[in-house]
């Protein structure tokens, strides 16, 4: 195919036009790697709604073998896409990261429709969306001009249908949390475009698995709600301000879930503790 014009034309082609549409595509896995090619496209209708809107509806339509998912997630997962120019800030690698990341839960998607990943790769995908979460370093929301970047939103994106997963145990959930904690309690950014929700969304998943010891869970809500400022003056505020927006984000998600309403009442407690809150 070769080009990034078109690719796009290809896939607006695809796009169904309407209620009702759905364009044929006899061939949809011999798109795949042009779709990998330019999944960090600065061309956020190309990356957001073509690449990535398209291989959720094939997904969602049985168009994706699991041979060729596997292999997408793979690819994906690799160091030329999720890892691309990891630790640079404010430059267009971002878009390869954070968009490869958002293929993880389309593969578990799959997976829970029929599963077909083996316990070795759901684990090597759990271990690289929390090494990336460690290490991305761009944490900008909404690029002008080149769309959503979103990195920490998507990674946590990751996680949240990996919690769901019996595969996953204790230990790993603990590992989930702690990426999470990790990830929020920062004073270099402030989190503005929901960050907080996809963040609560995760920790909440961990917690319905119901087999993190409630001791663990509300010691890591404990460290969450006294995490320690340092620093300058705005990045204490910045760390403040980040914790504070999820935790709220969390409290109330907590409380649509009956199982968790324990814990949100612990949570309220740590928040109402800390007079600065």
């Amino acid at each position: 195919m070769g080009s990034e014009t078109l690719l796009k034309k290809e896939l607006l082609r695809l796009r169904p036009k309407g209620e009702g549409s759905n364009p044929d595509c006899p061939q949809p896995e011999a798109f795949i790697p042009e779709m990998l090619r330019h999944i960090g496209s600065t061309d956020p209708e190309l990356r957001d709604d073509l690449i990535y809107g398209t291989i959720c509806r094939w997904t969602k339509q049985g168009k994706i073998s699991p041979a060729a998912m596997r292999t997408l997630l793979r690819t994906a997962m690799d160091d030329n896409h999720l890892f691309y120019g990891i630790g640079e800030k404010g430059t267009d690698s971002v878009f390869t990261r954070s968009f490869s990341a958002l293929i993880l839960p389309v593969a578990v998607y799959m997976h829970k429709q029929n599963p077909f990943l083996s316990e070795d790769e759901l684990h090597d995908m759990k271990t690289k969306i929390i090494r990336y979460l460690a290490l991305e370093e761009d944490l900008r929301g909404y690029v002008e001009g080149k769309g959503w970047a979103h990195a920490a939103a998507h990674a946590a994106d990751g996680l949240e249908p990996l919690a769901g997963l019996q595969s996953m145990t204790g230990t790993d959930l603990l590992g989930m949390l702690d990426a999470i904690r990790n990830k929020v309690c920062i004073g270099s950014y402030l989190y503005m475009n929901d960050e907080d929700e996809r963040f609560a969304n995760a920790a909440a998943a961990v917690f319905m698995r119901e087999i993190v010891a409630d001791d663990d869970i509300a010691g890591w809500i404990h460290q969450m709600a006294d995490v320690p400022t340092g620093g300058s003056m705005t990045e204490s505020e910045t760390l403040r301000a980040n914790t504070k927006l999820f935790l709220r984000s969390l409290y109330f998600k907590m409380l649509k879930e009956q199982r968790l309403l324990k814990f949100a009442h612990y949570l309220l407690e740590r928040l109402n503790a800390r007079n600065n809150y």
